[in-house]
């Protein structure tokens, strides 16, 4: 029996056949600005088709967080939605 391989939930998670997962993330070739998630022109400095791939911190420091105990029908609760500014750069938000 083989035991198949994990599937991302995201396309920027990337889960390497030897090693860690990570996050992959975009950096701005002009400004040096990093993005997480899929677009074509820097929110930062308007340069387009300047950004490349970047690996993204495993580590970070955790910038705000909220307890949510009221949501729309359906969405269990509580859960916790937090901005955490990564080591390296890059700001993710995530539930």
């Amino acid at each position: 029996m083989t035991t198949a391989k994990p599937l991302p939930a995201v396309d920027f998670l990337k889960i390497p056949e030897t090693g860690t997962p990570y996050l992959e993330g975009l950096k701005c070739n002009s400004c040096g600005a990093i993005f997480l998630g899929a677009r074509a022109v820097c929110s930062k400095c308007g340069a387009r088709d300047q950004l490349a791939t970047y690996k993204l911190g495993t580590k970070g420091k955790l910038y705000a967080y909220s307890i949510v105990h009221r949501s729309f029908p359906g969405v269990e609760v509580p859960y916790i939605s937090a901005i955490v500014d990564l080591e390296g750069g890059g700001t993710l938000k995530g539930n």
